[in-house]
């Protein structure tokens, strides 16, 4: 999101659901391993599903979930588009952070370094 959006969706969120029931997360991790990340992982060519790249999946050639071929989508995920977009998230969305400590909403940090499935019980543990 965008600060002006975050400016504006806040009060209505806070009106809502309260503000002990506000999660924000930022998962910190550096822009070489979301390069990495970004360039590595495949879809499959029927259903579009993600292929996360990692030691299990790193020789696979057909999508475990349909069978298809699996693919690298164009354009999207080159390293240069990716740093562009990283660009972006920079200047546009990370001043949302600190918008939610001026508002009192608590921001959990979780660290995106670690595997996906880690990132995801991190935030399990925080949302608890």
């Amino acid at each position: 999101r965008t600060l002006y959006e975050g400016e504006r969706i806040t009060p209505l969120l806070k009106e809502l659901y309260g503000d002990e029931n506000i999660k924000v997360f930022l998962i910190d991790i550096s822009a070489e391993q979301t390069i990495f990340r970004n360039t590595h992982r495949r879809i499959c060519e029927l259903m579009r599903h993600p292929v996360l790249y990692n030691k299990e999946t790193e020789n696979l050639k057909i999508c475990p979930l349909d069978g298809s071929k699996l693919i690298r989508r164009k354009g999207l995920d080159d390293s240069e588009v990716i740093k562009i977009r990283l660009k972006e998230y920079k200047e546009r969305t990370f001043p949302l952070i600190e918008l939610f400590g001026k508002q009192g909403i608590e921001v959990n940090k979780i660290n995106g370094e670690q595997s996906v499935s880690n990132v995801h019980k991190d935030i399990l543990k925080a949302i608890r």
